[in-house]
């Protein structure tokens, strides 16, 4: 899943005003394999999306109907399809897997991974793909004793770059501060389920299930609040 997905479904979310929720869940064996998901639960978007239909006009042509939000998901749509033929392509990764489900409005991608490095090989893809100029980056480390959240996928500095690159016109941290109240509280959940008790994280606002075994970090997607900015580190 690429950042730009991201961007379209903030453009969404500036015509109807409603809450979604971005999940990634990353499964990590003692082997250093694993799966990852990462899916986009839009489902409070339908009802607004039916209303908005039933309420355009009549008069209005196919094509002009087609540019709604409901156009919106079949592009991800699309794109979770492109996606997945390019991670099959990377090494390392397999059983990739499209997330669409227009009933529930969830879309996203899972897939197994050989090792840490082969997770951080397919995500680097992803953003490459979009963007010649991306750098690639360490999105995770592991070793026997640890594992390491290195980087974020939604990078705010980065946001603000890209955001400007979409809109063709440079945006000024005024105007980015005002994108980040508009989407406050809009969140970024990732759960982190691990075959071994976690003994130690560096975050601290994650919150960890009975066994240890299950973490799980929520934040806000362009606010930084205390606790969140950094890696996380998770000792074993």
């Amino acid at each position: 899943m690429n950042k730009r997905h991201i961007f379209s479904l903030l453009a969404i979310v500036l015509l109807m005003s409603s809450c979604f929720n971005f999940k990634e869940r990353i499964f990590l064996k003692k082997d250093g394999s694993g799966t990852y998901t990462f899916t986009i639960d839009m489902s409070a978007l339908k009802p607004m999306m039916e209303a908005f239909e039933n309420m355009a006009d009549s008069t209005q042509t196919d094509d002009e109907k087609k540019e709604g939000p409901k156009d919106m998901t079949k592009k991800f749509d699309d794109d979770m399809q492109k996606d997945k033929e390019l991670l099959e392509s990377v090494d390392g990764i397999t059983n990739v897997e499209a997330i669409s489900d227009e009933e529930t409005f969830n879309f996203g991608l899972k897939f197994d991974f050989a090792d840490v490095k082969a997770l951080n090989n397919a995500l680097n893809a992803m953003n490459k793909k979009e963007n010649e100029n991306y750098q690639e980056k360490e999105f995770f480390k592991y070793s026997k004793k640890s594992f390491e959240r290195v980087s974020l996928f939604l990078d705010k500095s980065e946001l603000k770059q890209e955001m400007s690159e979409e809109s063709d016109e440079e945006m000024t941290d005024q105007d980015f501060e005002q994108m980040s109240q508009m989407f406050g509280d809009m969140t970024y959940t990732t759960e982190y389920v691990f075959e071994q008790p976690v003994k130690n994280i560096s975050n601290q606002n994650a919150m960890m299930s009975p066994d240890g075994k299950k973490v799980t970090i929520e934040t806000k997607i362009l606010k930084e609040e205390e606790g969140e900015s950094g890696p996380t580190k998770f000792s074993f």
